[in-house]
């Protein structure tokens, strides 16, 4: 259609597309594959209405009013969610961990601290040893205790990993000090990971059994019910208009559905 049509033209065309969409509804002509799934999880559909909205918001659609009442739904409907996942992330479990953290920071400092003493050390060979070893602390970050929870854990277990081999464990035990000190980062570090763990794991389930299991849903029928049967039949009566948005929506949808596939296989296996 001439977007600079006539009113009576336009309403002629509406009419039509109207029809179409009926027809398309009624007899459920968008694939399956086309459709977001309902195994999909509120932060993945979060993100490909997200997408979806910047696709649209690269051109010009003032002249659509079915495309620019539909984008103003999901943009509506994604920030709601997005301030729901927002609320959730910060959950029960944010203090608890805060003062895990402050510990293990500071047994993980005096660690390092008196690694760095004995490098002053009289012997030479205890300066020579705790040289070595401090040489791998510093290979590893020395300040890693100023990393996000998840990065610090990983990097103290590939330190922790290093220190215990046969070769440097000798070392540590030669060091005035650091073996009380390595237990005590040991025990807090364990902490550190497991209620980080805890604190994933139930913030996982809240973000998928509470408000946002709801509010994804919305937002998966405007897709799936109101976007997509619109997208089809434009682009199979106006291709050049529609066919790209089309293409680039039912892309985003496939990559989803995809990756929830592949993880449901794997959770099956």
């Amino acid at each position: 259609m001439n977007f600079h049509s006539s009113n009576a033209e336009q309403n002629a065309y509406y009419v039509y597309i109207e029809s179409l969409l009926k027809t398309t509804i009624t007899n459920k002509k968008t694939k399956m594959g086309e459709q977001i799934v309902i195994k999909c999880k509120a932060k993945e559909v979060q993100n490909i209405a997200h997408n979806i909205l910047y696709e649209i918001k690269k051109r010009d659609w003032s002249s659509d009013t079915f495309i620019t009442i539909l984008s103003q739904r999901i943009e509506e409907e994604n920030e709601v969610l997005t301030k729901t996942l927002g609320q959730i992330g910060s959950c029960e479990f944010t203090e608890e961990m805060a003062a895990k953290d402050a510990i293990f920071d500071r047994d993980f400092i005096c660690l390092e601290q008196f690694v760095e003493a004995n490098l002053y050390m009289r012997d030479k060979d205890v300066a020579a040893n705790a040289r070595k070893v401090w040489n791998v602390f510093a290979a590893n970050d020395l300040k890693l205790y100023i990393q996000s929870y998840e990065s610090q854990i990983s990097s103290f277990n590939s330190l922790i990993k290093e220190l215990d081999s046969d070769e440097l464990k000798p070392l540590l035990d030669s060091l005035v000090g650091v073996s009380d000190c390595l237990d005590l980062v040991r025990s807090s570090a364990k902490e550190l990971a497991e209620t980080y763990l805890l604190m994933q794991k139930i913030s996982d389930e809240q973000m998928e059994l509470i408000a946002p299991l709801a509010q994804q849903k919305i937002i998966r029928e405007i897709i799936n019910n109101d976007l997509l049967p619109y997208l089809n039949v434009m682009a199979s009566v106006n291709k050049e208009i529609y066919g790209d948005i089309k293409q680039v929506v039912v892309g985003y949808i496939e990559d989803l559905n995809q990756k929830i596939n592949s993880r449901t296989t794997y959770s099956k296996n």
